[in-house]
């Protein structure tokens, strides 16, 4: 099936039931069964899929849509799975794992379930990670990382492992560091190869980064319970963070916990 500039092949079953198209009352049906291999529509590479449903209530459901050439630059958004229920603005919203728009191929992947109360109409859209050209954001759920007092930071149950290029922990004083490429914390740039900000990650736009106790108005010890975005540099991944004890003082042990986001 091709609708448009592009290049496309349909085939499978489809079938289509309702009230049809009325005058006025634009299209309307109760349940649009289209199945088929590849559908593409616009003049990139389209859209492609599985199976396609859509239907009043049943939403709209594949295995993988591919959406090029006229949403962002490059192949667009694609998915193991999206459903939408009910109509986009009246369904039960949009969901998925991971997102992928603009200036890469598009890949997604998981499941995805759709909760809320649509797009445009309800509380939006909900997924574990979005990329938006090279940048990403972590949205999976929430772990706690906790490191005691006392206890040796070389070892990697005492390592946050977030990329393998920022490793947090933290001795027994003083700032947290990315043991991937510094040895000890020092105050004011700790921990390199990231930046932060005050904030959470749906306001990105509005941030300002900084190094971690600049952030955080050069007090450590008041880190506890401020909503910061973290921001992995080299990467350049996002993802809430939100400290929830912070022992203070030099050779106090050095023990500190936070939540923060997963892919």
């Amino acid at each position: 099936m091709t609708m448009g500039g592009g290049d496309g092949t349909g085939n499978g079953d489809g079938t289509g039931g309702g009230d049809g198209m009325g005058g006025g009352n634009g299209m309307g049906m109760d349940t649009m069964t289209m199945g088929m291999d590849t559908m593409t529509m616009g003049g990139g590479d389209g859209m492609g899929m599985d199976s396609m449903t859509m239907g009043g209530g049943d939403g709209m459901g594949m295995d993988t849509m591919t959406m090029g050439d006229g949403m962002g630059d490059g192949e667009g958004m694609g998915m193991d799975t999206m459903t939408m229920g009910g109509g986009m603005g009246d369904g039960e919203g949009m969901g998925m794992d991971t997102m992928t728009m603009g200036g890469g191929d598009g890949t997604g992947n998981g499941d995805g379930t759709g909760g809320g109360n649509g797009m445009g109409g309800g509380n939006g859209m909900g997924m574990d990670t979005m990329t938006m050209g090279s940048t990403t954001i972590w949205m999976g759920e929430e772990i706690t990382f906790t490191l005691a007092d006392n206890v040796n930071f070389t070892e990697p149950g005492n390592q946050d492992t977030l990329t393998a290029n920022v490793i947090i922990t933290r001795t027994s004083g003083g700032p947290i560091f990315n043991v991937a490429v510094e040895a000890m914390g020092s105050q004011n740039v700790s921990p390199i190869g990231t930046e932060w900000a005050v904030g959470r990650t749906d306001d990105l736009d509005n941030l300002t980064f900084l190094p971690l106790r600049e952030a955080v108005g050069g007090r450590l010890q008041d880190i506890v319970g401020i909503d910061l975005v973290l921001h992995l540099i080299d990467d350049d991944i996002f993802l809430n963070v939100t400290f929830t004890a912070w022992t203070i003082g030099q050779n106090n042990g050095g023990g500190f916990a936070y939540r923060r986001a997963t892919p």
